[in-house]
């Protein structure tokens, strides 16, 4: 009998500091608006020289921590959460447990800058895009002539990616939804498809990857954070957290450029282990803020900060590297949308819809969570140590 106390205490202790991670996961923009703050009180007790930065616009406020190192040093680590607003609540996990984590705690010559929220009416109301249904992933062009870009492979699809009447969720919407999927890549080629749908269009409004006809109010806010932060770093490196895309509980890197010559390759030095949009069966896309960012603190600091890289944190959830996945997350993306512009009549199928766009952004698994927070760890580590060079 007294082994079984022992034990028992023992148990559920060790169940206890299983459950701390998920701690970290909310759902609310609230709460995770709230958990940032005192995340910020965290890094101020730790570093009191730790600054908040607030941008406040029609849509709310974006908030930043810029938390520098114990020495004084020229090396800046930059994380966005929330590029894409309903991914802001895993991004916003993953920032404010690495505020806890020991090893970036005692960091010794690396500052940190963390961007929550990037698009923080995508957040409140649990959608990919803004307020003007603009993927701002789409919307960072440095050519403003891509506004007018040539969307005739969109404009194709348009009327099967965006259709107009009421949305409806069950087996027959489901089934036709595959039925013309299957179709439409008998016809076109699954990688045209990918490549006509996902680089970003500039033609629909109320279309999926739409990146706008004029800039957001987000660009005023790199602007702010080049001037006041980044100014006087040499070695920045930025990582930009997403969830959708890839294999099921699998940390993808992503570099939307070419691999050769790509200083990326010093810092994950491992075969393979970064996915490049000139890959094969990859995608590059236009107007992708991450890639945006990088060029203006090369313009803007004119050079003075010359080994700025980047690199997107995916976190996959739906295996949409198979074609399967692709097409389902394809599904929930086009019924999210459809029932945002067409909403549902009937009360069930609209929040089965939500239900579904939000779980392929937002799993609630408990098991994906910790697997994504492991990988995380284990990458930001090695780009500390490129850091510290």
């Amino acid at each position: 009998m007294k082994k079984i106390i022992l034990i028992l205490p023992l148990f559920f202790g060790l169940r206890l500091l299983a459950a701390d991670f998920n701690d970290y996961f909310k759902n609310t923009f609230d709460e995770a608006d709230q958990a940032f703050d005192q995340s910020f009180e965290t890094v101020k007790k730790l570093q009191p020289l730790a600054q908040k930065h607030e941008f406040t616009f029609e849509q709310g406020t974006i908030k930043s921590i810029y938390w520098p190192a114990k020495k004084k040093t020229d090396k800046l680590l930059i994380l966005f959460s929330g590029t894409h607003g309903i991914e802001a609540f895993v991004g916003s996990s993953v920032q404010r447990w690495l505020v806890d984590q020991a090893y970036v705690q005692n960091r010794e010559d690396v500052n940190i800058l963390m961007v929550h929220g990037f698009n923080v009416y995508g957040f409140k109301n649990k959608r990919r895009v803004n307020e003007n249904n603009i993927d701002l992933n789409r919307n960072f062009v440095t050519d403003r002539s891509t506004w007018q870009s040539d969307d005739s492979g969109y404009k194709k699809l348009n009327d099967y990616l965006n259709p107009t009447d009421d949305a409806t969720y069950g087996f027959w919407a489901n089934a036709k939804f595959m039925w013309n999927a299957v179709s439409k890549m008998v016809r076109h080629g699954l990688e045209n498809l990918r490549n006509a749908i996902l680089r970003g269009q500039y033609t629909y409004p109320q279309g999926l990857y739409y990146g706008g006809n004029m800039i957001a109010r987000q660009w005023d806010l790199l602007n702010e954070l080049i001037d006041k932060y980044v100014a006087g770093h040499a070695k920045v490196f930025v990582i930009d957290l997403h969830t959708g895309y890839g294999k099921r509980g699998k940390l993808h890197l992503l570099a939307n450029g070419k691999k050769e010559g790509n200083p990326l390759t010093e810092v994950f030095t491992e075969q393979n282990e970064i996915d490049y949009g000139s890959d094969e069966k990859f995608y590059s896309i236009q107007g992708e803020m991450l890639t945006f960012f990088i060029h203006e603190i090369n313009y803007k600091l004119k050079d003075k900060a010359p080994k700025s890289v980047g690199i997107t944190f995916e976190y996959g959830t739906l295996d949409s590297q198979k074609t399967t996945g692709s097409i389902e997350s394809l599904r929930r993306m086009v019924f999210e949308n459809q029932n945002f512009w067409h909403p549902a009549k009937d009360a069930q199928d609209a929040e089965k819809i939500k239900n579904d766009f939000q779980e392929m952004f937002f799993p609630s698994d408990r098991e994906w969570r910790k697997t994504i927070l492991d990988q995380t760890e284990e990458k930001t580590k090695k780009i500390l140590n490129w850091l510290s060079k």
